[in-house]
């Protein structure tokens, strides 16, 4: 099932931690890239469990649509902030900024699911990697401890796994390479 539906799973018993990797914010459409794994995996059938399967995804690609309600109000950061530069900004898909909008807002949404399972003390670990978008960095590192202190949780540390090979766009903008990063947000259920 989606982790966005965590909180409406009373079958699943108390979690002791969690170790997650959800998709990226960088527009790729994992659903499709992994179409055939999905396939083999049975955990799609045809065209429209596919549909369903990225209804039910994080948003974190502007190939889909999403109409859903969410709970948390998302990044107050990237609300403010980024989100209306860059609807102001010429870029290769005016989706960018709801995109983010909404990757923040499921980020948050699956963190307060999470939150109704674990018990105070537990520790949750999320795996993210930064983006890039007309001319400046989107930390999503940052930007989810700073969601996550909303959600009901404190931030252990932020631990670099790795530095990621940006795009030839990013390189040629001169952009501060130091954010094109991998991360483990640690964070403890208060």
């Amino acid at each position: 099932g989606s982790s966005l539906r965590l909180k409406d799973l009373t079958e699943i018993p108390a979690i002791g931690c969690v170790v997650t990797s959800p998709p990226y914010p960088n527009c790729f459409d994992y659903s499709k890239i992994y179409q055939r794994e999905l396939w083999i995996g049975d955990f799609i059938d045809g065209p429209e469990s596919l549909k369903q399967f990225r209804n039910d995804s994080v948003q974190s690609h502007v190939h889909s649509t999403w109409n859903r309600a969410n709970k948390s109000s998302g990044s107050k950061i990237v609300e403010e902030l980024v989100v209306p530069y860059l609807a102001g900004q010429e870029m290769w898909s005016s989706r960018i900024p709801v995109m983010l909008s909404g990757y923040f807002k499921d980020l948050g949404d699956c963190l307060l699911g999470i939150s109704k399972k674990l018990p105070s003390g537990a520790l949750c670990n999320f795996v993210v990697g930064n983006a890039h978008y007309s001319g400046i960095p989107v930390p999503t590192d940052l930007l989810l401890a700073e969601l996550s202190t909303e959600c009901g949780y404190s931030v252990e540390r932020i631990d670099v796994y790795r530095r990621i090979v940006p795009s030839a766009q990013y390189i040629r903008s001169g952009a501060d390479l130091s954010w094109a990063r991998e991360s483990n947000v640690v964070l403890r259920k208060v």
